[in-house]
């Protein structure tokens, strides 16, 4: 016997909303299909990956982390709340608007840095902000 799934709540489907959007705007300039995100994520391919599209199955932080790698985005533009959950040194998006392309674009450049690359960065950035008051005042 088939379980019924249960109904999408409001958040969970603007995140498919927004998920909708950028798979829209990005699976042409990344020139993949559907089938091709799938297995980039790790799944069995194109079902998977339409499970989550076509809001059957709710996404989650481990489907949002996945596709937003394959995508190229930071997670939080799929799932805003993802940026509680995330490890420090992650990446913040909440003060940058959608309509800033240079930061998103530095922000993209930032997150595809290993790990390790970004504590340094990081450290660097928090030195400058650190030693020149004239940051202080702008980032504080």
């Amino acid at each position: 016997m088939k379980q019924k799934r249960r109904a999408l709540t409001s958040i969970e489907l603007e995140n498919l909303e927004r998920f909708k959007n950028i798979w829209q705007e990005k699976k042409q300039a990344l020139g993949i299909t559907q089938e091709q995100a799938g297995l980039a994520c790790g799944w069995n391919g194109q079902s998977a990956f339409s499970q989550y599209l076509g809001g059957i199955v709710p996404l989650n932080v481990e489907a949002v982390l996945r596709l937003a790698k394959v995508l190229k985005v930071h997670p939080a533009e799929i799932m805003p709340d993802i940026v509680d959950l995330l490890p420090e040194g992650y990446g913040v998006t909440t003060a940058v608007s959608p309509e800033d392309n240079e930061v998103k674009a530095l922000i993209q450049i930032i997150m595809d840095l290993p790990p390790e690359r970004r504590v340094v960065l990081r450290t660097v950035a928090e030195t400058i902000v650190d030693t020149n008051p004239q940051y202080q005042k702008e980032v504080g």
